[in-house]
C-alpha cells in the first residue's frame, strides 16, 4: 500500500472539509425550505379552516381553494369528527373536483408513504370514484401489508365486489385484529356471501369470521356455531364456544357436553363461559367439580361461573366449608372475594 505524501494528505483533508462543508449547507437549508414549506401549509390551513367548516356546513358560503396539501389534510381532520352526512358529502364532492388528478399520481409513486397517504385520503374522504385505481394498485405485486389492509377496508366500505377476492388473498398474512376491523366494514351482502361459501375460504379467514359472529352478534349464524362445535377443528371450536358465550346462544347441552370433560384446559375452560352465560343449571354439577380441575384458568372459570347463579355465593361457601379439595376450597374463596365482596367471616381449616 502507497503512503500518501504530506502534501497529498493536506489535500485530502481540505478535500474531506469541503465536502462536509456542502453537505451542512445542503441539510440545513433543505431543513430551512422544510420547515418553510411546513409554516406556510400550517399558515394556509389555519387561514381557511373556518371558511372550510362554513362550506361544508352550507355550500353557498363563501371558500376558496386553499392548495391540495392543504386541503387534503383539513378534509382528512374533518372526516375524523364530522358525523352530518350531507357535510360528508360535500366533502366527498370538493375532494373529487380537486384531489382526484393528484391521488391518481400518487397511487401510482415508488413512495410507500405517498401511497399510503392517497389510500387514507380515499377511505377517509370516500372517494369511490377511484376505485378502478385502487383495484389495479391491489393487483400489484409486493404491496405490503398495510397497503392491502386499507385496500381492503375501502372495497368493503364501497360495497365493491372486488372485496370478496381481495380479502380471500389478503386473509392469509394480516393479522387477526386487522381481519376483523376489515370485516365490521362489509355490507350484509358481503358478509352473506363469505357465511354460504364457508367451507371455501382460508383458514384464517374462517377463524376471523368466527370471531365476527360474536362482535357482531349474528344470531342467523347459530346453526354455523352449531355444526363448527360438533365438527370443526380445534381452533374453529374454541372460537364457537367464544362466539356462542358472547352471545349468549342457547346451544344445545348435549353439544356442550363434551366440552366440559375435553382433555383440552383451553375447551374445558371455554364451555364453562358459555354455561356461566346461558346459567344452564343443568351443568352446575359439572361446574362445581371442576373447581377442582389441575388448570388454574379453569378452576378460576368455574367459580366464576357458579356465581352467576342465583344462589351461586351460597354454593361456593358449601365447597369452602365442606369440600375436601384443597384447590376447589382456595378458588371458591378467592372468587367469593372478588365477586362477592370479601366476607370477613367465611373462614376454613386448611
Amino acid at each position: 500500500m502507497d503512503i500518501l505524501t504530506p502534501r497529498q494528505l493536506f489535500l485530502l483533508l481540505v478535500w474531506s472539509f469541503l465536502l462536509l462543508t456542502v453537505l451542512l449547507v445542503y441539510l440545513s437549508a433543505a431543513k430551512t425550505i422544510r420547515k418553510r414549506k411546513q409554516k406556510r401549509l400550517i399558515e394556509s390551513k389555519e387561514a381557511c379552516r373556518l371558511a372550510l367548516f362554513n362550506y361544508l356546513r352550507d355550500d353557498s358560503a363563501e371558500f376558496q381553494y386553499p392548495g391540495r396539501r392543504a386541503l387534503s389534510d383539513l378534509l382528512l381532520e374533518y372526516s375524523n369528527v364530522l358525523q352530518d352526512e350531507t357535510m360528508q358529502i360535500r366533502m366527498t364532492a370538493l375532494a373529487k373536483k380537486h384531489l382526484t388528478g393528484w391521488l391518481k399520481k400518487e397511487l401510482k409513486s415508488f413512495s410507500w408513504s405517498s401511497r399510503m397517504n392517497a389510500l387514507y385520503i380515499i377511505e377517509n374522504i370516500r372517494l369511490y370514484h377511484l376505485l378502478q385505481e385502487v383495484k389495479q394498485l391491489a393487483g400489484k405485486r409486493h404491496l405490503t401489508n398495510e397497503e392491502e389492509a386499507v385496500i381492503s377496508r375501502i372495497l368493503a366500505s364501497s360495497g365493491d365486489e372486488g372485496f370478496l377476492k381481495q380479502m380471500i388473498n389478503s386473509s392469509r398474512h394480516l393479522s387477526d385484529f386487522t381481519i376483523v376491523s376489515i370485516l365490521q366494514n362489509c355490507g350484509p351482502d358481503h358478509l352473506r356471501t363469505f357465511y354460504q361459501t364457508y367451507g371455501d375460504l382460508p383458514e384464517r379467514l374462517r377463524y376471523n369470521l368466527i370471531t365476527l359472529i360474536g362482535d357482531l352478534q349474528l344470531f342467523e349464524q347459530k346453526r354455523l356455531i352449531e355444526q363448527l362445535l360438533m365438527k370443526g377443528d380445534e381452533e374453529e371450536k374454541l372460537r364457537s364456544l367464544k362466539a356462542a358465550a358472547d352471545m349468549v346462544l342457547p346451544v344445545k347441552p348435549d353439544i356442550i357436553e363434551p366440552f366440559i370433560y375435553s382433555p383440552d384446559w383451553l375447551e374445558r375452560m371455554m364451555a364453562l363461559k358459555v354455561i356461566g352465560s346461558l346459567r344452564a343449571e343443568v351443568f352446575l354439577e359439572a361446574a362445581k367439580d371442576l373447581l377442582s380441575d389441575k388448570e388454574y384458568m379453569v378452576r378460576l372459570e368455574a367459580a366464576k361461573t357458579i356465581f352467576t347463579f342465583k344462589n351461586g355465593k351460597q354454593l361456593l361457601e358449601e365447597v369452602i366449608h365442606h369440600s375436601d379439595d384443597l384447590f376447589a376450597r382456595d378458588m371458591a374463596l378467592e372468587w367469593i372475594s372478588k365477586g362477592g365482596g370479601r366476607n370477613e367471616s367465611v373462614r376454613y381449616n386448611s
